[in-house]
This record gives structure tokens, sequence and C-alpha cells, in this order.
């Protein structure tokens, strides 16, 4: 064997390090371009078919776009939890109530929290932005799509055809809450973790018209409808 130099050995570690420096950079575009897709429909082409396009692009592969219209609608309900008409009716909510603007990637990033509710760690991973930034960008998100239930859950909304108001209480299916597990967030109805929501419609027009919640699943319906708690029952 012969002994390199030292400028030989020098020559390497520049190039070791060029070549590190080389993958970084191509990581990072790996990371971005799964994160950004290379089409956001401008507001004025904002339909069920753009929204459903842009979703898909977000979360899964250029195959997925060309795929029958039933996968295509299954897959992006697995991600964000609805379909693209209540994302696009959510959107139009927004610029008609509020006046900051709407970030479209960062509107399907809470959206899927909400569906998939996933940690900092997991959000940060899958969409390639750091842990705060995704933390950050969920709770101004969810607040801003909290802060419109004033507007769209209101008895103002009530049909004057209405002569009684049906009320029942629904289960929305959820993940495991790391911070409290136990079983009082268990739903038979899901066979799973599930918070529990007293929702009053009108049954003329179907919309809801007052919410109440959430409570854990196992709450019953007479205590929920008479106000109590679980462990405190009226």
């Amino acid at each position: 064997m012969t002994r390199k130099s030292s400028s030989d050995v020098e020559s390497l570690r520049r190039q070791v390090a060029s070549l590190k420096k080389e993958n970084k950079e191509l990581q990072k575009l790996v990371h971005q371009s799964k994160r950004i897709p290379k089409y956001i429909p401008p507001p004025s082409t904002i339909n069920k078919e753009t929204i459903l396009s842009f979703g898909l692009s977000l979360v899964g592969t250029p195959k997925w776009l060309t795929c029958g219209a039933w996968l295509k609608m299954r897959r992006f309900r697995s991600h964000f939890g609805v379909g693209p008409s209540a994302i696009v009716a959510l959107i139009s909510d927004m610029k008609r109530l509020q006046s900051k603007p709407i970030n479209l990637t960062y509107l399907f990033i809470a959206i899927a929290w909400l569906k998939i509710y996933e940690t900092e760690e997991q959000m940060a991973g899958r969409w390639g932005y750091g842990e705060k930034h995704c933390r950050d960008t969920v709770l101004d998100y969810v607040a801003r799509i909290q802060a419109m239930k004033k507007w769209r859950i209101s008895f103002r909304r009530i049909s004057t055809k209405s002569r009684f108001l049906p009320v029942d209480t629904v289960h929305i299916r959820c993940q495991e809450f790391r911070c409290t597990p136990d079983s009082k967030w268990y739903s038979f109805k899901f066979s799973g973790p599930a918070v529990a929501f007293e929702v009053v419609t009108d049954p003329d027009t179907g919309y809801m018209v007052w919410i109440n919640g959430p409570e854990p699943a196992n709450i019953d319906d007479c205590v929920f409808l008479r106000g109590g708690k679980k462990d405190k029952p009226k």
C-alpha cells in the first residue's frame, strides 16, 4: 500500500464535505417537493375538482390524480376527513367572514391534523416544515375555523316553517387522548375513541342551528340533554 500525502487526504476531505453539502440540498428539495404542489389553484378557480386535485397532490403521488373518481374521494377523505365540497364551502365562508388571507397549503395542513391528529414531529416529517411552524400553523387555522361558529351555528337561521327542532347526540371519531387516556372516551358506535356533541337541526333546511360539546363519548344522552356531566348528572 502506498501512503497518501497530506495534500491528497485534504483533497478527499473537501470532496466528502462537498458531497455531504450536495446531499443535504437534494434532501431539502425532496422535502419541498413533498409539501409544495406544482400547481396551486388561484382563488377564482376554486371548486370541487380543483380542491380534490390539490389535496391529493399534497398527500399523494402523481398516480393518485389518474385513478377513478371513487378511489380519489376515498383517498381524499382518509387524509382530510371531509369531501372537497365541504372544504370549498369552508374557504368561501373564511373569505366572506374573515379579512386575513388564506394559504391553501396551511389550511389543508390544519384540516389533515383535525382528521389524523398527528404529533408535531409527525407533521414535520410529512409536510417538511419545522415543528414550531407546524404547531403555529395548525393553531392559527383551527382557531380561524372555530371562530366562524357564531355565524354558522345560530338559531337565527331557523326556517319560519319549522314547528319543532330535533336534538340528538352524535359521536365524532378521534384519536385516543395521550394526556387523558380513559375508558370514558370509548364510543360503542365506533368501538374506539370519540367525543360526543349535542346537535340541534332545522328539520326544514337540514342545517345545524345549535351545537354543544364536546363531552366524553360514553355520556348518557339524557344526562347530556339536561346539562349534566358524566360525574355530575342532572
